[in-house]
């Protein structure tokens, strides 16, 4: 259950977390996404789908099965979730492309331990 302090705070709290909270705390929005979303005006609801933002393709794929409901959806939230599903691809190549090389300057950085 979500308290109603909480309500305001949980898609900040979601899209501002480190990635290994983004998994609990997203999984706790959409259980109460229809108590968050009630409490909001019908603008500010597009923002809800930067939930599904970070570096998971996995979680971006989830938020849009969630959000592409017509439920759930309003007239920007679209746009807003292209956005995010263009951040998440961005963030998803780099961690593909780059993490091998960071991992081994890392290693060596720390003396190859």
């Amino acid at each position: 259950m979500v308290r109603p302090p909480q309500r305001r705070l949980l898609p900040t709290i979601t899209i501002l977390s480190p990635f290994a909270l983004k998994k609990r705390v997203s999984g706790r929005f959409t259980a109460s996404s229809t108590v968050i979303a009630g409490h909001m005006p019908p603008h500010a609801r597009d923002f809800l789908v930067y939930v599904a933002g970070g570096c998971s393709v996995e979680r971006l794929q989830k938020g849009r099965a969630f959000f592409g409901d017509e439920k759930r959806s309003t007239p920007g939230m679209a746009y807003a979730l292209t956005r995010v599903a263009d951040r998440v691809s961005a963030c998803a190549g780099l961690h593909d492309r780059e993490s091998a090389a960071a991992a081994r300057y890392l290693t060596e950085l720390a003396g190859g331990r």
